[in-house]
């Protein structure tokens, strides 16, 4: 039960860190909307047009969604495998696997938002 509350904590601790290192800072907002991995990678594979998308949601929904992938996987390693080599292998797994759902998902998002 404990991995569970660090894992929540984790999620807290990532999405404020964006909220205060990215969101918050109009130019860090711009630079992370043009130059980031992730927003290019969702950008390119939905196609979605950017300039009717609000930057600040957009970071956010990233954060969010970043936060919830890394606590997520922190609570599943953490308990249930013992296992150094193992935490670590079944770690990149399951992150991988987390990312690309998180990236679907956002994607979707971000695409219905656009048409509005």
């Amino acid at each position: 039960m404990k991995e569970v509350y660090v894992g929540i904590i984790i999620c807290f601790i990532i999405y404020l860190s964006y909220l205060l290192f990215v969101v918050i800072s109009k130019r860090h907002l711009n630079k992370y909307i043009k130059k980031s991995r992730e927003v290019n990678i969702v950008k390119k594979r939905y196609d979605l047009n950017m300039d009717k998308l609000s930057p600040k949601f957009v970071a956010n929904i990233f954060g969010l969604g970043n936060g919830i992938v890394i606590g997520i996987t922190y609570i599943i390693v953490m308990g249930l495998m013992h296992n150094f080599i193992i935490r670590l292998v079944s770690a990149l797994f399951i992150f991988v696997i987390l990312m690309l759902i998180e990236y679907m998902l956002i994607g979707k998002i971000l695409k219905r938002k656009e048409a509005k």
